[in-house]
């Protein structure tokens, strides 16, 4: 490529990387300055979804009328928050904004074999363990009736405005209430969201045990051809999965696997963990 072409090309990269998010967009229904509110979201802890959200200030019959008697709602379609212009007590406007967009926050986020919007985002949700408090009868996603002070997806948006100075304790389940661990991890979620998959490639002889350590839940896949492969909790031993050739197990609270490897001969074990 000629040297002109570079440089022109290098200009244009440099443009994209230095551009700022696009602006999010900002109704008032009653008028008024839409700056402060804009400022208001570009000061949260974000990423870029900042630019797809709309915030919607409202009176509170407005607000009350779009979110099922509530002050405010998050609309995951659209990507807008609804907020009364005067926040219930106990909380300030730019709390109940902080809460709402933790909704956004993870309407933008995967969380795969989960809905993120609904269990939280990817470090969060497995720090807290989502996925063992639902499998025992704890923890109850998506629900916004008797059992909404169970819910993750608002505990997780609760979190979110704690980690963006809200005052108070989270009136969630204590069993899913900020730290300083859970905040720094809803933290890297937003600034450095889970992708997908991680691959690992292991090669060795056959019988053999391979350990795996697994910080995050969800979906764990073990591929090793002519092989008979079993995975295996490696705390207590119990067995998650087992077949020939390729196994798929889901990873709920074990912070390490054991794969089992059967049969002689060398082995190719590829493997996808979260």
């Amino acid at each position: 490529m000629p040297p002109t072409r570079l440089l022109a090309l290098a200009a244009i990269i440099a443009g994209l990387l230095s551009s700022p998010a696009a602006a999010p967009r900002v109704t008032l229904t009653a008028g008024g300055d839409r700056a402060p509110w804009v400022a208001l979201l570009d000061g949260f802890v974000h990423g870029p979804e900042l630019s797809t959200v709309t915030l919607m200030i409202a009176t509170p019959a407005e607000a009350q009328a779009r979110c099922s008697g509530a002050e405010s709602c998050y609309e995951p379609a659209t990507g807008t928050i609804v907020a009364a212009d005067r926040a219930p007590r106990g909380y300030t406007i730019q709390e109940m904004v902080a809460h709402e967009y933790g909704h956004h926050i993870a309407a933008a986020q995967r969380n795969d074999p989960w809905d993120s919007y609904n269990w939280g985002t990817k470090r969060w949700a497995s720090y807290e363990d989502v996925c063992v408090g639902v499998a025992a009868g704890r923890f109850f996603p998506g629900d916004q009736g008797a059992r909404y002070a169970q819910n993750p997806g608002e505990a997780f948006a609760d979190a979110y405005r704690i980690l963006n100075a809200g005052k108070g304790a989270s009136p969630f389940d204590a069993r899913l209430a900020p730290d300083s661990t859970s905040l720094q991890l809803l933290r890297e979620d937003i600034e450095h969201p889970w992708r997908g998959p991680q691959t690992l490639v292991r090669r060795g002889l056959a019988p053999a045990r391979v350990r795996i350590d697994t910080q995050l839940d969800g979906t764990f896949t073990a591929a090793a051809t002519g092989h008979r492969l079993k995975v295996v909790d490696a705390a207590t031993g119990r067995v998650l999965a087992r077949g020939r050739g390729r196994v798929r197990a889901r990873i709920c609270g074990q912070d390490a696997l054991t794969v089992v490897v059967s049969g002689r001969g060398r082995f190719l074990l590829r493997m996808q963990r979260p």
